[in-house]
């Protein structure tokens, strides 16, 4: 069997995609106009059909299926889609029958329309990206059956506020970004018992009020509170960490 890693996933030449995560494949690639998809090579063999090395004249652009075929029998799972800045349009597909998916980065996009709530049934993702679309509704209550996440970015995206003060069950998160959300003032979100918390951006949210106490976040080290309502005078917790 030959193998090689890729991004701590394991590519295998051997390896057999499921059946049904290939016809989930196939569905998000009608849904999406993917016409580069070639279903006749095996989507776990890394060809460049499915995984397209990082350009220098686009390092923004990504188009990549990673499967991990390190599984008994040489099965193989697919845990992460990348398809950055890919300019696709239309809405995110709802056939995500992905049980292993780990990471999903849409950014980039044109996508418009609501989030399916069938995003929430993806519960090994640790890593979810739907930065810089045009997407519309409310952040769905569904992203927090994804307790595994590490990563959630909703940026200028196009959701209507607020942020749900249910997002504090999502205690794994150590890197936040949700901005430039549409509709009125709101209150901050309860992120006081969230310590794995590293990465902050709630910038342009325009939340009102003080800067709560998260002095428990000690592994903060960057937020960004750009562009809101805050009052009140800079809390000591801040003033007496180098969090910038």
């Amino acid at each position: 069997m030959v193998s090689l890693c890729l991004e701590g996933t394991v590519l295998a030449q051997n390896g057999h995609l499921l059946e049904e995560e290939k016809n989930a494949l196939r569905e998000v690639a009608v849904q999406l106009g993917k016409k580069d998809w070639d279903f006749n090579l095996n989507p776990c063999d890394g060809n460049s059909n499915w995984t397209t090395p990082k350009r220098n004249d686009m390092p923004w652009y990504n188009n990549s299926v990673i499967c991990n075929c390190s599984y008994p029998g040489e099965v193989c799972h697919v845990e992460k889609i990348d398809l950055t800045r890919n300019y696709l349009s239309g809405t995110i597909p709802p056939e995500w029958a992905l049980t292993k998916l780990k990471y999903m980065s849409l950014e980039n996009n044109l996508f418009n329309g609501m989030v399916p709530a069938e995003l929430g049934k993806l519960t090994k993702l640790e890593n979810l990206i739907l930065s810089a679309n045009n997407l519309t509704g409310e952040l769905p209550m569904e992203l927090n059956n994804l307790k595994k996440l590490t990563e959630l970015e909703l940026q200028a995206s196009g959701f209507e506020g607020p942020i749900p003060s249910s997002i504090s069950v999502l205690k794994n998160l150590s890197e936040l970004r949700i901005s430039d959300l549409n509709g009125g003032a709101s209150q901050f979100p309860p992120l006081k018992d969230m310590i794995k918390m590293n990465k902050l951006d709630l910038s342009f949210n325009k939340l009102e009020g003080e800067i709560p106490n998260l002095e428990a976040l000690s592994g903060l080290e960057i937020m960004y509170l750009t562009g809101n309502f805050l009052t009140g005078p800079i809390p000591d917790w801040i003033k007496n960490r180098d969090a910038k």
